[in-house]
């Protein structure tokens, strides 16, 4: 079998038995039926597009000998390996590695099969998993399959959010009927919530103590520039770590609320989407389960709202909300709901009692996902453990993207008018 790895090193682990195994799982074919021919292995994604996993693409040239007919032909199947970052480095990783696993192996499968005859995909197959010392989960490459990534610097039209919108309700609303059984009780920590099981924290707390509060430092330096922003700007000055994350906590454990499966990590790279054509209706399905949480349908749809869409779109919030809820009224209702089915106004209310998650998502992630290719070629995982590398490239985009700065100011005004900012002490 030949290997080609166009010339960047792969991992120690990359070898025929571990193709084998993936071959065999992805086409559930007897092993003595295939011959694998060729590997021919290139990077799914570059650095700057993907920071909790490392992504390969393979495309694997085999022969399947068929003894019914004593016939031989020669496929190519082509495959997505998520190598997840260094876990001894990164702990705190370990919960949310083992939750995209039940994502795909469990859940998936079976929301996706209440949608009898409607052919509803959510995410990609899964084919396996390998345990080693660094974990990979191995799945489908839904690029075969004609979806593709928006580009992140862009974000996302009309149409392109309109189409995950409606994903996104159907996900959550299958979400919805599947909780009745009671089976997302491994889903209920949000990543950004404080510590409460006693797990190694140490580096998830420096990580999101440099992103999510340090940075709020640099907004304040660049809208008190802004006449009509600066009393806004007094107030975030008040806000301290400790506020930061009881005021999230204070939104997450609100009581009484409709609750989903928040795919948790809403952004424009873990969406793919399909264009319509001549034979396939337009379409959007998901990727990277690492952080999904049961809890409020406004964590995904402000998550959503503040990284991925054009700075158009935000001005046509209402809209886009009235389809989000049209189509989850009518995915309920197709599902035979048991419980109470959301209005509109519940909806919108329940986006604005998540408003700062917004705003929190909108200063870390969207900057974040916003750094220049030329200077994000290198980031990884490991670039969060840079405290002045990160927050110097997130403070090059609030200076010079005028796109972010639209956005924030749309986010930040929206805050304000909801008195957001006005209880820091």
């Amino acid at each position: 079998m030949i290997i080609e790895n166009n010339n960047f090193q792969i991992p120690n682990e990359f070898n025929e038995d571990f193709f084998n195994i993936i071959l065999q799982n992805a086409i559930k074919i007897p092993n003595k039926s295939t011959i694998i021919n060729k590997v021919s292995i290139t990077m799914g994604s570059s650095g700057g597009e993907n920071y909790m996993s490392k992504i390969y693409r393979a495309k694997i040239d085999f022969n399947y000998y068929n003894s019914k007919n004593n016939s031989k032909s020669n496929e190519i199947i082509s495959i997505i390996i998520k190598h997840m970052p260094d876990l001894v480095k990164a702990t705190f990783l370990q919960r949310f590695y083992s939750n995209e696993i039940e994502i795909y192996t469990k859940i998936l499968p079976i929301m996706e099969s209440f949608f009898i005859g409607e052919n509803i995909k959510f995410g990609p197959k899964y084919y396996c998993r390998f345990d080693h010392e660094i974990p990979t989960i191995v799945m489908e490459d839904l690029g075969s399959l004609n979806y593709n990534v928006t580009d992140r610097l862009i974000g996302m039209n009309d149409i392109q959010t309109q189409i995950v919108l409606k994903k996104i309700a159907y996900f959550h609303g299958a979400s919805m009927v599947l909780a009745e059984k009671g089976i997302f009780d491994n889903f209920k920590y949000y990543i950004y919530q404080k510590n409460k099981d006693g797990e190694i924290v140490e580096e998830r707390q420096k990580i999101r103590d440099r992103i999510f509060h340090g940075n709020i430092k640099h907004v304040i330096q660049e809208f008190e520039k802004f006449p009509e922003f600066q009393p806004i700007m007094e107030k975030l000055k008040k806000l301290t770590v400790d506020e930061l994350y009881n005021l999230i906590d204070k939104i997450i454990e609100r009581p009484n609320i409709i609750k989903v499966l928040n795919h948790g990590d809403m952004w424009v790279n873990n969406v793919l989407i399909r264009n319509e054509n001549e034979n396939e209706l337009a379409d959007a399905v998901f990727v990277d389960f690492q952080l999904s949480y049961y809890g409020s349908l406004g964590l995904d749809l402000q998550y959503f709202f503040n990284t991925s869409l054009k700075i158009e779109e935000h001005r046509n919030r209402d809209e886009l909300i009235k389809i989000y809820h049209k189509n989850l009224e009518k995915t309920l209702k197709n599902l035979n709901y048991n419980g109470v089915i959301p209005t509109l106004d519940y909806i919108q209310n329940e986006i604005n009692e998540c408003e700062f998650i917004g705003f929190m998502a909108a200063q870390t992630i969207l900057l974040v996902i916003s750094i220049d290719r030329d200077e994000s070629k290198d980031n990884s995982y490991e670039t969060f453990l840079d405290k002045d590398k990160i927050l110097r490239q997130l403070k090059n985009v609030l200076t010079k993207n005028d796109k972010v700065i639209e956005i924030l100011k749309t986010t930040i005004k929206r805050c304000d008018n909801l008195k957001v900012f006005d209880n820091f002490k």
